[in-house]
């Protein structure tokens, strides 16, 4: 914010390139890891490119290079992906318009390390200062993901989160999925083999869960059983979840939650047997009455 106020002085004239602006670079260094400062380069009044000025303390490459390979460097020629359709590039041309922080969740930084090329799931928040932008990322591993997750919430509410990375085939459960499973920790079950983990007549509801996710990519949600693998019990599943696309539109993972909903459903047949009991109970009461008469 402070560097924003003083930006609207600083922003047309030189005083921003001055040292005596050096302490926005050094707020980076105590509030964010991985951030960079990439001034806008422009041709012809058009934004064309950043150029990557400042690096904080805390940054780290996703694909390992070091600061001083990096520094100096266009945005485009160090980060590629940033040029897809609605990427990193048009929302950092965006908020330098607009002066309006925006944040990506899930996002993809596609970077090249040698002859191949490197897909994190990253965080990504952007931020307009003097005329550039700040980038700032961290990225979604496992520690972090599961740091998010909100353990009580799903103990309370019988809730296992789940992730699988269809990239790399990884898949991630929080430990109350594991618990509603049955499964040991670090056996997760990926979401194409799931109907092996569910009885024979829920196993359409499995598949029509699945398609929905992969297939039209959208997001699903289903009820089912499963029986566990620790003691072969049957549990009442509603499953609900959501595909994660990248800058180009692939789909790269799915992300959701099983909840288990056996006591309702118990009540729920409870309550639906006794109805029956109660209208068996009033049909034969009008039929003794219509006899009486």
């Amino acid at each position: 914010m402070c560097a924003q106020a003083v930006g609207t002085r600083l922003r047309t004239g030189g005083l921003a390139a001055d040292q005596r602006a050096s302490w926005a670079f050094s707020l980076l260094d105590g509030l964010l890891g991985s951030a960079m400062y990439a001034k806008a380069v422009r041709a012809g009044g058009q934004v064309t490119d950043f150029l990557i000025s400042y690096l904080s303390e805390g940054f780290t490459d996703p694909a390992g290079r070091p600061a001083s390979d990096i520094t100096g460097r266009p945005l485009l020629e160090m980060y590629p992906g940033a040029a897809l359709a609605s990427g990193l590039f048009d929302q950092a041309v965006r908020v330098l318009a607009t002066g309006r922080a925006e944040r990506i969740s899930g996002a993809v930084l596609r970077t090249p390390v040698g002859e191949h090329t490197l897909t994190p799931m990253l965080e990504v928040r952007v931020a307009r200062l003097y005329d550039g932008v700040v980038i700032a990322w961290q990225r979604a591993d496992e520690l972090e993901r599961l740091g998010g997750l909100l353990h009580q919430a799903q103990r309370m509410g019988r809730i296992g989160g789940w992730e699988e990375n269809l990239l790399t085939g990884d898949v991630l459960w929080t430990e109350w999925t594991y618990a509603l499973f049955g499964r040991p920790a670090g056996q997760p079950v990926p979401i194409g083999q799931l109907t092996a983990h569910v009885p024979a007549e829920d196993q359409v509801a499995v598949h029509s869960f699945r398609s929905a996710l992969l297939r039209d990519q959208r997001p699903a949600a289903a009820v089912f059983q499963i029986i566990r693998d620790e003691d072969e019990s049957v549990r009442q599943i509603r499953a609900f979840a959501e595909p994660i696309v990248d800058q180009a539109g692939t789909l790269i993972a799915v992300r959701g939650a099983y909840q288990d909903v056996s006591a309702d459903y118990h009540t729920q047949v409870a309550f639906a047997a006794t109805r029956d009991r109660l209208a068996d109970s009033e049909e034969r009461a009008a039929e003794e009455h219509r006899l009486a008469v």
